[in-house]
């Protein structure tokens, strides 16, 4: 598992409540999200969405480490437009 592209794909996720939404932005499959997400949570041990056939709702703890996640990718965009300038 690429851990930046999944963290990628559960922002867009989280962000948009859709991993069909997250997946037209990214530009890749709608299971390639679902499967990055599958595998961030079973790496983290935790259930980051709650999913019904009609929608997705984050958890608490996908609360939490949406946050964390959206610091560390603006950590990330700050850096390198510091590199770039």
């Amino acid at each position: 598992m690429d851990k930046l592209k999944a963290i990628r794909s559960f922002v867009e996720a989280a962000t948009n409540l859709s991993f069909t939404a997250a997946a037209r932005r990214l530009g890749i499959p709608r299971g390639k999200v679902s499967r990055d997400i599958s595998d961030l949570e079973q790496q983290l041990g935790i259930r980051l969405f709650n999913r019904t056939t009609r929608e997705v709702s984050l958890t608490e703890g996908g609360a939490r480490y949406l946050q964390t996640c959206q610091h560390v990718l603006g950590v990330m965009r700050t850096d390198e437009a510091k590199l770039v300038d």
